[in-house]
């Protein structure tokens, strides 16, 4: 289903100033590590549950799916040579993480059709229910891969998360890593937004 624009404040990135890597270029942990703040570096390396460390800073997020479809993996997805899916289709599904109507993170799960089987019909009725609670149920570092980058107009990352969050940004920080599901993987996109950003820098 696709869900109305949804307008928010604008907050600018001048507290991340400290990330001087170049627009749209992923680059590994060790590589973004000297780039980053201590505390936003703590956030983008955690490999254990998104949805968790959320609940726990801020116990009122709200969670809203924006879409869920059936379709191509797109090109550079599916060949990234950590996630190396065995499907050319996935179930995508966007979710959006706010609190009291200010995003903090938007989210892309790309779950390949063989992935998706052995979820069997709890994917299918798990609805607006971050995907991080079926796949972190067991509390364990699942997460693995972890690139960051900061992003721009150019990446089509950026039109994806500004098509239901803002009118305009600057640039965007965004974790990509790749979760597995009984040895299967599923690609993981966080998009960090600007509010939770200042909120993670103004903590540290």
């Amino acid at each position: 289903a696709i869900h109305k624009r949804i307008i928010y404040p604008q907050v600018t990135l001048t507290q991340e100033s400290r990330m001087q890597t170049q627009s749209n270029q992923w680059r590994s942990l060790i590589q973004a590590e000297p780039t980053l703040s201590t505390a936003l570096f703590g956030w983008l390396s955690n490999p254990r549950s998104l949805t968790q460390h959320l609940n726990q800073q801020f116990p009122t997020v709200h969670y809203q799916l924006v879409q869920s479809h059936l379709g191509p993996i797109d090109s550079e997805e599916n060949s990234l040579s950590s996630f190396q899916p065995a499907s050319d289709n996935a179930w995508t599904r966007q979710v959006l993480f706010s609190l009291d109507n200010h995003p903090l993170v938007f989210s892309k799960a790309v779950i390949p059709m063989n992935t998706s089987q052995p979820f069997g019909s709890s994917l299918n009725h798990f609805g607006a229910r971050p995907l991080g609670e079926l796949l972190f149920a067991e509390n364990t570092d699942k997460r693995q891969h972890i690139e960051i980058a900061v992003i721009d107009h150019a990446c089509p990352y950026f039109a994806l998360a500004e098509r239901y969050i803002v009118e305009s940004l600057d640039r965007l920080v965004v974790r990509r890593s790749v979760c597995f599901y009984q040895t299967l993987p599923i690609l993981i996109i966080d998009m960090f937004l600007p509010t939770l950003i200042t909120f993670i820098n103004e903590r540290s």
